[in-house]
């Protein structure tokens, strides 16, 4: 009986709860001030439609009881609208309803008793305020009473100034001033314990961070709220992020429809009864990815009610534990089986470097039996007739402390036949008795092979591909030189048939301009053509500068352009190929007469430290884009195909100055600023001499 009646307050305290709880959660002050509100306007709407009830029951015995209807029912429908705003996040309007209702009634009050005694209960309005409203929003509207009151006085002569001041007014100031001071130290014990709960939050997640066991906490709908590191690590997940939210058959790798069934039908348990699941072990369903054994422990989780709002797991890795016995039983015999017949190499080795096991992949890769490896002094110099190549190979895996993945070597077989091996060591990170150290090897000759052919056949199409662009940069490049000089053979030979001869120079001199662009193609395609046979001397580079710029001299008096030569007479003589660098520097110098304003300046010069000799050759021409310079020195490569197809030709000009300058183990460098103009410094090894 006794059980019964504690079950049914309890479910009478538990359903109360629910109607007073905020429908919207606040912080922790507030949600508390909420309900107190809530449970007010609800208890007050209940006692008066009560009150009313009783009322309309009496009323037919003593009419007297009447007029008490006209309170009683406002006042139960006003507290119930108060209760619902309060509960769906509107408490200031339910307060302010409320508070204006309770000061009428005291003034109505008041009013009809002659006495200012109901005024003393205005403390209720403030209070209802302050549980709603800032400190600074109550002192304001209790001011505000305080005034109405004197104006109350004023007006209605009912009761004397001094009456007012020295009962209502100075009690509710002094009232509030101590309800503030309530709420200042409530409001400060309140960031206090925040304060503290964060510290305490802190000091869990650091604790279940560095927890082995996996920790996780689900909701009523089997969704993860919170897990630890090292549940995120077994899950194969880099962040908390990535696994909040979801069920477990959304968690990888992917769990059977029966394991599913049993991890709810347990959990369901769990948050229906409360009951614990306590250190159950049983096979992981996720064993063929991660451990065999867990043992596993679900609590329920309560808010401050004790209501369940979700359960706490804690999983735990027993798999070691389970089978430390089996294992040590069948270690040996297992790890000899599956080395043995494993795909791939597996040797050992002891602290002389002498071969302690050959398994049969290692027998059928290079037809060297164990018999005829194991314990044989020299059986690396089978595998590895070079010494030098045997010595740089034990150098290597030394020095890399016979710690290596995809190390490839290549060894001789018993036939004479060579295979690349990838070998990796990891005997420092998992030794194993009596060994010094052990090596897997994969037989990567084939794909090696594969390799090279598939590295072939691109080389194939990439020169198929330049062919044709070369093919079709010529063609049109010729096709454009002698369709202008056909158009001006056809231009003279028309005005001299009509006896007009004035723009026959003009046509003469666009003849030789594209006689002049094909002869240069041609010395640069003949260039390119004997980059194979390089034949250096001892030269004198200013000289073959020198010579460059006067082959340009026509050109430069046409485009009135000026040469500013700043020639070191100390640079060395060095050994290269005249021929071809007299070629680089023409195409050097002919791309800065393009590029230069007719009356510009071209910039020649040279120099030398201890390694190269230098030659600058500079322009004050438009300069070249940033986005451009890492691609002209390709082949083909213009930067403004428009002035290229009347000027500059197919593209192979500073290609040709970079291959010769590489032929002869030298470098060109560019150096441009956009409206300033360009320099290109050619530099040359003295070491060729």
């Amino acid at each position: 009986m006794v059980k019964n009646y504690r079950n049914s307050v309890k479910q009478l305290s538990k359903t109360w709860a629910n109607f007073i709880e905020p429908v919207t959660p606040h912080q922790a002050v507030r949600q508390q001030n909420l309900r107190l509100l809530a449970s007010v306007c609800l208890f007050s709407s209940l006692l008066s439609a009560f009150m009313v009830m009783g009322s309309i029951l009496i009323v037919s015995i003593n009419p007297l009881v009447g007029p008490v209807l006209y309170i009683l029912i406002p006042l139960s429908l006003l507290t119930f609208c108060a209760y619902v705003l309060i509960r769906y996040g509107y408490p200031q309007v339910a307060v302010i309803l409320l508070s204006i209702y309770i000061t009428l009634m005291l003034y109505i009050t008041a009013i009809g008793a002659n006495r200012p005694t109901p005024f003393y209960y205005l403390l209720i309005s403030v209070i209802l305020l302050s549980l709603a409203f800032s400190r600074t929003t109550v002192a304001l509207i209790t001011l505000l009473q305080i005034i109405g009151l004197f104006i109350f006085v004023s007006v209605g002569k009912q009761f004397t100034f001094v009456q007012i001041f020295l009962g209502p007014a100075l009690f509710l100031t002094f009232m509030t001033m101590a309800l503030m001071l309530f709420w200042r130290f409530i409001e400060s014990q309140e960031a206090l314990r925040r304060e503290q709960l964060t510290r305490s939050e802190t000091y869990l997640r650091s604790v279940m961070d560095n927890i082995p066991d996996h920790i996780y906490i689900k909701d009523l709908n089997h969704r993860f709220v919170m897990v630890n590191r090292s549940a995120l690590r077994w899950h194969r997940f880099e962040s908390e992020e990535e696994m909040i939210g979801k069920i477990d058959s959304e968690l990888p790798p992917p769990l059977s429809l029966t394991d599913l069934a049993q991890f709810r039908q347990e959990e369901d348990e769990i948050l229906a009864t409360g009951k614990a699941l306590i250190n159950k072990d049983y096979v992981s369903p996720r064993a063929s990815v991660r451990s065999g054994y867990m043992l596993v422990t679900k609590v329920p989780l309560r808010d401050n009610q004790g209501n369940i709002i979700g359960l706490v797991g804690i999983n735990r890795d027993i798999t070691e534990l389970k089978n430390t016995e089996a294992q040590l039983r069948e270690r040996e015999q297992t790890l000899q089986h599956i080395i043995d017949n494993m795909p791939v190499l597996f040797d050992a080795f002891d602290e002389q470097n002498n071969v302690v096991f050959w398994n049969r992949e290692c027998e059928r890769v290079t037809g060297y039996t164990a018999a005829e490896i194991v314990g044989r002094p020299d059986a690396l110099s089978l595998l590895y007739p070079s010494p030098d190549y045997l010595q740089t190979a034990i150098t290597t895996s030394n020095k890399l402390n016979k710690f290596y993945r995809d190390l490839e070597w290549e060894l001789t077989c018993k036939d004479g036949s060579k295979r690349i091996i990838a070998w990796a060591n990891v005997s420092q990170q998992a030794p194993i008795p009596g060994w010094d150290s052990w090596c897997i090897g994969v037989d990567v000759t084939d794909r090696k092979q594969m390799e090279s052919e598939t590295i072939q056949f691109a080389l194939q199409n990439e020169r198929l591909y330049l062919i044709g662009e070369f093919v079709r940069a010529v063609s049109h490049d010729f096709r454009t030189a002698l369709s202008n000089i056909q158009n001006s053979n056809y231009f003279i030979r028309r005005g001299l048939s009509e006896g007009d001869t004035r723009r026959v120079p003009e046509r003469l001199d666009r003849i030789e301009e594209n006689i002049t662009r094909l002869v240069r193609q041609i010395d640069n395609l003949q260039a390119m053509a004997a980059l194979q046979t390089i034949e250096p001397v001892l030269t004198d580079l200013n000289r073959i500068l020198r010579l460059s710029i006067a082959e340009q001299e026509n050109r430069l008096e046409k485009r009135a352009l000026k040469v500013d030569f700043t020639l070191s007479e100390h640079i060395p003589l060095i050994g290269v190929d005249p021929d071809h660098i007299q070629q680089a520097l023409h195409n050097l110098i002919d791309n800065a007469i393009n590029h230069s304003p007719d009356g510009g300046l071209l910039i020649l010069r040279s120099h030398n430290d201890a390694r190269y000799v230098y030659i600058e050759i500079g322009d004050q021409g438009g300069g070249i884009s940033e986005d451009k310079l890492p691609y002209i020195f390709d082949l083909f490569y213009r930067t403004d195909e428009a002035r290229s197809l009347h000027k500059g030709g197919i593209g192979l000009g500073l290609s040709m100055v970079k291959m010769i300058a590489e032929a002869h183990s030298g470098t060109v460098k560019v150096h441009s600023v956009a409206g300033e103009g360009t320099t290109f410094t050619l530099a040359l090894p003295i070491q060729q001499a």
